[in-house]
């Protein structure tokens, strides 16, 4: 095989608008992409069932979930580290934010403090309708993130139809969400209080009515991937609904959105920049560290803030804000999907330079 960067064979990829994500369908991010998230899932299922006792599980599993205290702290440390960049280069980035004059990056940027603002102030008036609409609106975003990943990858299930599509979003999005609090709920009663006015046995109800449907979504799209002979299509909803039916609320959904959700959003941004501008992985990956530094560190340091120095209100407040944030990033997120490319394999012979 011959070896050489590629130039002039990956020109077409510039022809798409800036603001487009190009992802370049190689093997390697293939591998990142489903590989790592699903080593996740997994071993943090199966770490916490090994570390709970035999005679606790059926106890555990019935009540808050299983968990594997400290062993699975080093996880939780890297999904942070993943989870935070992912939204907090949303006005820096070109496919989520403005482009052009810095007159037009100013105002896409209050647009999108506007909206978090007023999701926020909904939320002071109304606090249980507003996280309801929240977490369904956490469903979509995360359901529709996981579509475009297995259309990049070219592990969706082929079929037409917007009910289809509603439930492979269900599928994917829904367990993170609903069977964490519809079959957990009680583990993290206080902050749903804190964040429904005091009505979180209410939140928890909506969620365990919801979680049939969520179950059911689960098996139609891995009857339906296997009957089509798609394994990753249908291994995921299985992994997904191991991890949040078993594992408590707060690690199931730390792992899930630090090393699924995100890391698969970060993946696609690394990807898009290496094929956009003829770069290698690592230094397309430089390049995204050096874009998020600021606005992690940021971010950083008011979660360090919340948590040191606000009592528990400040913190439900802080996280109520947080949520919030859910809104503009999932509009900004959904414009970016509309414009998603997926590119063709490189010729043979042809492979791109790491550095």
């Amino acid at each position: 095989m011959t070896t050489r960067t590629a130039t002039a064979s990956a020109a077409p990829l510039t022809h798409a608008p800036a603001v487009s994500q190009v992802l370049p369908r190689a093997a390697r991010w293939r591998v990142a992409v489903l590989h790592v998230p699903w080593a996740a899932a997994a071993g943090c299922t199966l770490v916490a069932a090994a570390a709970t006792p035999p005679g606790r599980l059926l106890p555990q599993l019935a009540g808050p979930g299983l968990s594997a205290g400290p062993a699975l702290a080093p996880l939780l440390v890297v999904s942070l580290l993943v989870g935070l960049p992912h939204g907090a280069v949303d006005l820096v980035r070109p496919e989520t934010g403005a482009t052009g004059s810095r007159g037009r990056r100013a105002a896409a940027a209050a647009v999108y403090l506007l909206t978090a603002a007023a999701a926020f102030t909904a939320w002071l008036v109304a606090p249980l309708p507003v996280l309801l609409g929240l977490l369904a609106l956490a469903v979509v975003h995360f359901g529709t993130a996981d579509a475009v990943t297995a259309r990049w990858t070219g592990s969706a299930t082929p079929g037409p139809g917007r009910v289809l599509r509603a439930v492979r979003v269900v599928a994917l999005g829904g367990p993170p969400v609903v069977l964490t609090l519809g079959l957990h709920g009680g583990a993290v009663s206080a902050v749903l209080d804190g964040l429904s006015g005091g009505r979180g046995a209410a939140v928890a109800s909506v969620a365990r009515a919801a979680v049939p449907v969520v179950l059911a979504a689960a098996a139609a799209v891995v009857v339906a991937a296997a009957l089509q002979r798609r394994p990753a299509a249908a291994l995921e909803p299985l992994l997904l609904v191991a991890l949040c039916a078993v594992v408590t609320p707060l690690l199931a959904f730390a792992v899930y959105f630090g090393l699924w959700h995100s890391w698969r959003q970060v993946a696609r941004m690394v990807a898009s920049d290496a094929a956009h501008d003829h770069l290698g992985t690592r230094a397309a990956l430089r390049g995204f560290v050096r874009q998020a530094a600021l606005p992690t560190a940021v971010s950083v340091v008011g979660l360090v803030a919340l948590v040191t120095l606000g009592g528990a209100q400040v913190l439900v407040t802080g996280l109520a804000a947080v949520l919030c944030l859910t809104v503009p990033h999932a509009v900004a997120v959904a414009r970016a999907d509309a414009r998603v490319v997926v590119a063709p394999p490189p010729p043979h012979g042809v492979v791109r330079t790491s550095a």
